[in-house]
């Protein structure tokens, strides 16, 4: 913690001597900050690695909300790893620098804190930090997150010493969720109401609950809520004593873990519907239940299935008094249990050598950090008194000099921006002229060649047919001639696309860039995602056609030279600027290419009429981020 202290001191006497931080370097760290809260959902050490990009970006440009809101961005990516004594430490780092600055960052802290203590079973330290957050959020009006936390309060005494607790906690959660609409919210309370009373004994109301969250998950589409939900009623049901009903309700789960590929879901499930046959005395179909399990738990390796399948095959035949097939089962059980031990203690020490090895490397990066901040003050100070002589021995010259160049340099300037201003005309003129050509082009090509291609196609189709009859041999030419001549009417349709998709003169550029990106990357072996967001209606044509032909060059220069497996597209809208962002994980972009490939070259030419800028910089696994940012009000 006085690491963290001796930097915020430091940072404060660098923002002091400089002149602070341009806000496109600002929104490049904020943009790190908000891709490692993204990445806890698919990659955490990823998460990690943007978070503590951000704080060191943060140290060389003086920005301090940028650094106190890396340590709340690294207290969540290490809560979802599971080190929650890590997590909480960053969290008390980004509480002391925030100090009442800013309440939002201080909320998110305070409740991650409490998830932590909550998973650690430390009660009252929990709820002392849930409350702390949930005072910020009111005074701030997020009803959305104080919600959240009534919710995961109410589960905390469900499990403690004052189950009934919780449903007062549930019963505002309840509300809250009601008033902003918010469906998912309302979901996960109605799970925890049925899961209260289930525990309470009134089975009734559990399936009612449970029942309400079931419809709430279907219509959001969540297949996870869903096959929770199947699998909680058909609990419930089978502790009323309607095992078929249960049974049934597990079937629908599994079907659906089939459905999204989740192996080691449809194990669990089957081995629920085996043991409740084996309640009821059904143990021919427990068997064949069980039997399918093994199968599937070999297939995936999964020692702990085994484990569970072998002994509750060795408890079936015990039932049944076949002794000898219940010994060999259960000698089973006892080597599947010792593999699965023997791979949890692996994991373990996996896990405690990486908390090791993440510890050490953490102060390694806040000396360096500190280090780098020292350096900086002193140079900056060494910086001042150097320009302070200098512009005292200097002041008179240079204020006859600007006296004299002033008007000089005004006129220059004007001159200079009509250059530009007719440099960006004729450009954008240029870019026109090439549009309209296609449209024309493509207009031609679709409409006249194409038609009649289509008509010669259907003539030599009709005169095949005819000669045929006669001259078979003649009827084949005529045959491989017509599959010639379709061949080319596809490829006359496919250039007049190329030249200008349909898509996008008719739908618009989201569209467009979804159906360049089916054609282009998939009959190739290249995953790709596209995501979009804040742009709900048409932009001017001329930032479409731009935005689609720079993203078009970037998938073409992906597909040339990157050599990669993976490619993802971004399109929004953030605050006043369009953003495209092109993410692949090939082998990168060479730097010298930057500035002088061709390809690059002609994205900075259509950016240009527009005042947008291009960046390309390292991926974080590997490969190359391109962002395009285009001023869009």
């Amino acid at each position: 913690m006085k690491k963290e202290v001796s930097i915020f001191i430091l940072l404060i006497a660098v923002a002091f001597l400089g002149k602070g931080q341009e806000s496109a370097e600002h929104n490049q760290i904020d943009s790190l900050l908000d891709k490692s809260f993204r990445y806890t959902q698919i990659n955490l050490d990823t998460s990690v690695e943007l978070a503590l990009k951000a704080k060191r970006l943060s140290i060389e440009k003086a920005y301090y909300f940028g650094y106190v809101n890396s340590y709340s961005r690294l207290s969540i990516a290490y809560r979802f790893k599971g080190l929650y004594d890590l997590a909480i430490e960053k969290a008390d780092s980004c509480l002391s620098l925030s100090n009442g600055k800013y309440p939002k960052i201080e909320a998110s802290a305070y409740n991650n804190k409490g998830v932590c203590y909550r998973k650690k079973g430390q009660a009252d330290e929990a709820l002392k930090n849930y409350l702390k957050s949930i005072e910020i959020y009111k005074a701030d009006g997020d009803t959305l997150e104080i919600a959240t936390i009534y919710n995961s309060i109410g589960v905390m005494f469900m499990y403690s010493d004052f189950p009934e607790k919780a449903l007062q906690y549930y019963e505002t959660a309840e509300s809250l969720h009601s008033q902003i609409s918010n469906s998912k919210g309302l979901a996960d309370v109605y799970n925890n109401f049925a899961i209260f009373f289930a525990n309470s004994g009134r089975l009734d109301k559990s399936l009612e609950y449970f029942n309400k969250s079931l419809e709430i998950e279907k219509s959001l589409n969540n297949k996870r809520g869903v096959i929770e939900s199947y699998g909680n009623i058909g609990l419930v049901y089978f502790m009323q004593g309607q095992v078929d009903k249960a049974i049934e309700m597990t079937k629908k789960s599994i079907a659906i873990e089939k459905e999204m590929g989740n192996i080691q879901g449809e194990i669990a499930s089957m081995n629920s519907i085996a043991e409740m046959y084996s309640e009821v005395g059904r143990f021919q179909e427990a068997l064949e239940t069980l039997d399918s399990v093994i199968i599937v738990a070999k297939k995936i390796d999964s020692h702990e299935e085994l484990a569970t399948s072998y002994l509750n095959m060795s408890k079936l035949y015990e039932k049944q008094g076949n002794f000898e097939k219940a010994y060999e089962n259960f000698v089973l059980f006892h080597q599947e249990e010792d593999s699965a031990k023997s791979y949890a203690q692996q994991k373990v020490l996996a896990e405690m050598e990486t908390r090791f090895q993440t510890k050490e490397k953490e102060q390694q990066l806040a000396l360096q950090e500190l280090e780098i901040v020292k350096n900086k003050t002193a140079l900056e100070a060494r910086k001042r008194l150097i320009l302070l002589l200098l512009v005292l021995s200097l002041a008179i010259i240079f204020l006859s000099l600007f006296l004299l160049q002033r008007n000089k340099r005004k006129a220059q300037a004007e001159k200079d921006a009509a250059i530009i201003e007719e440099r960006d005309k004729g450009i954008q003129a240029v870019f026109n002229a090439q549009e309209e050509e296609r449209k024309r082009i493509s207009k031609d090509l679709h409409d006249g060649v194409g038609q009649q291609l289509s008509g010669l196609k259907m003539a030599f189709q009709k005169l095949a047919q005819s000669v045929q009859v006669e001259n078979p041999e003649q009827g084949k030419q005529l045959e491989q001639l017509n599959e010639i001549l379709n061949e080319s009417a596809d490829e006359v349709r496919s250039i007049s696309h190329q030249m200008m998709p349909k898509a996008l003169t008719e739908l618009g550029l989201k569209e467009a860039i979804q159906d360049m990106l089916e054609k282009s990357l998939g009959n190739l072996n290249i995953d790709y995602e596209f995501e979009h967001f804040g742009i709900s209606e048409r932009l001017e044509e001329k930032i479409e056609v731009s935005l689609y032909r720079i993203c078009q060059e970037l998938i073409n220069n992906i597909i040339k030279h990157s050599k990669a497996n993976k490619v993802t597209v971004q399109l929004f809208k953030n605050k006043d600027k369009l953003i495209l962002i092109v993410e692949d994980n090939g082998i990168g972009i060479k730097q010298d290419k930057v500035n002088t490939g061709h390809g690059l070259l002609n994205i900075k030419s259509r950016l240009n009429p527009l005042s947008g800028e291009v960046n390309f910089e390292p991926s974080p696994q590997s490969g190359t981020i391109a962002t395009i940012r285009i001023p869009y009000v």
